[in-house]
């Protein structure tokens, strides 16, 4: 029996539960789910990838003067989503397409009539450098006199397909990529201390969508301090291929047109400013469902899921607008925490069988690329680290259900043990 039939007729292996996240249909109320059920009807798309892509475009469209006061801090109805591919098969962009097309800005121009409104500014990306996302939204355009409102707006949505990238580039000396994404999330007022080239925005507007497959992100893990002040600005949502279409077919675009007007409306009755707040009811929800959301949670998975009352409180926001409403109420905070569920949900599925040992994660970096025996790793860890360590590390990884080991036949004095990676999708 060769290694791959053994390794595929493994009892632990094969006893290892799906876990990937499941969302609810809560998340996908009125024209949310209208539109979701529309854009997935004859796609691929994972539809968790669609709405999360909706929601952080909405929230990008409906601009800064969009806030809720939570003590002092404003927070705006702004979201950045990292769309998690299970495969680079996952269909990731394709969950983006539809979004792209429901916001093109020439359909919703030729629907926008009072010209009160105008669509954001879009970026393809990539993500490269912070002074680049200053550059798109900088205090400096508003000098020119010549140019049109649109081009003074500070709303902008980056559609990056390529976070790995950012990653990469995250990772070089001086460049201030992070740090400058998480002043946009926070505030939207950066102004980086330079000798030169001065740039400068205040009150920007930036939602980003940006996408990556587990295998690219488990790559990149052993960079880990950058995760605790990004990762948890974002949602992280899980996606994978729903079915297999041959021919996927377009969305009619009499029931397109439909859902922008309405979103033309939706955004007409709070732009360009209004500050949200919460009904009574919404209020004595929020005092129940608060004390759970605000539980600290160790290691990785903790520091990336650390923003949970944040990230709940501006989906209610969105979902609140797509209601029509000018307040949030307990069936907006409803819809925002399934959808937030799911978001922590996906966020446990990616980081919390990522260890943050050192030895533990090189093993795991080395087993995503393929089955190894003992000593190939040894030899991939360098020759320099000692072979009790190394078999205590596989006895953890082993223990937590992220590796399994097969033995093969005995061709010479010992048996030959195969380490392989359990991948939990």
């Amino acid at each position: 029996m060769d290694t791959k039939t053994l390794i595929e007729n493994d009892e632990e292996l094969n006893s290892i539960k799906d876990n990937w996240p499941i969302l609810s249909e809560k998340a996908l109320p009125g024209i949310v789910g209208d539109f979701v059920s529309l854009a997935t009807r004859n796609s691929e798309a994972d539809p968790a990838a669609v709405l999360a892509t909706f929601l952080v475009w909405f929230g990008a469209e409906i601009g800064p003067g969009i806030h809720m006061m939570v003590g002092d801090t404003k927070h705006f109805a702004r979201l950045f989503a990292v769309i998690v591919g299970d495969t680079s098969k996952a269909r990731k962009g394709t969950s983006c397409k539809p979004v792209e097309r429901l916001f093109s800005q020439n359909s919703l121009n030729s629907l926008n009539k009072n010209n009160l409104w105008f669509p954001a500014k879009i970026s393809p990306g990539p993500l490269s450098t912070g002074e680049g996302l200053i550059l798109a939204v900088s205090d400096n355009n508003l000098e020119n006199k010549n140019i049109g409102p649109e081009n003074n707006d500070k709303r902008l949505i980056v559609l990056d397909e390529e976070f790995a990238s950012a990653l990469k580039c995250s990772k070089r000396e001086g460049n201030t990529l992070t740090t400058i994404i998480r002043r946009f999330y926070d505030s939207g007022n950066v102004e980086p201390l330079t000798k030169s080239n001065k740039i400068k925005t205040t009150g920007a507007h930036v939602s980003i969508v940006t996408h990556i497959t587990l295998e690219e992100l488990h790559s990149n893990f052993h960079n880990i301090e950058i995760f605790s002040g990004l990762a948890n600005r974002f949602l992280w949502i899980c996606a994978r291929r729903q079915k297999v279409l041959p021919n996927p077919e377009p969305m009619p675009e009499e029931e397109l047109s439909k859902i922008r007007t309405e979103i033309i409306r939706l955004i007409g009755l709070v732009y360009p400013a209004l500050e949200i707040t919460l009904t009574l009811e919404a209020k004595q929800y929020w005092e129940t469902i608060y004390p759970n959301l605000s539980k600290a949670v160790d290691g990785l998975f903790g520091s990336v899921v650390s923003r949970s009352e944040a990230q709940t409180l501006r989906l209610a926001m969105i979902y609140s607008i797509l209601d029509g409403q000018k307040m949030i109420d307990k069936n907006h905070l409803e819809s925002a925490l399934v959808f937030w569920q799911y978001a922590y949900d996906s966020a446990f599925f990616i980081f919390e069988q990522r260890s943050e040992n050192p030895l533990l994660a090189k093993i795991l970096d080395l087993l995503n690329s393929g089955n190894m025996s003992a000593t190939a790793l040894y030899r991939g860890l360098g020759n320099n680290v000692r072979k009790e360590q190394l078999k205590e590390a596989l006895h953890k990884l082993m223990e937590n259900k992220q590796v399994g080991g097969v033995q093969l036949p005995a061709s010479g004095k010992k048996p030959k043990h195969i380490y392989y990676r359990i991948k939990r999708i």
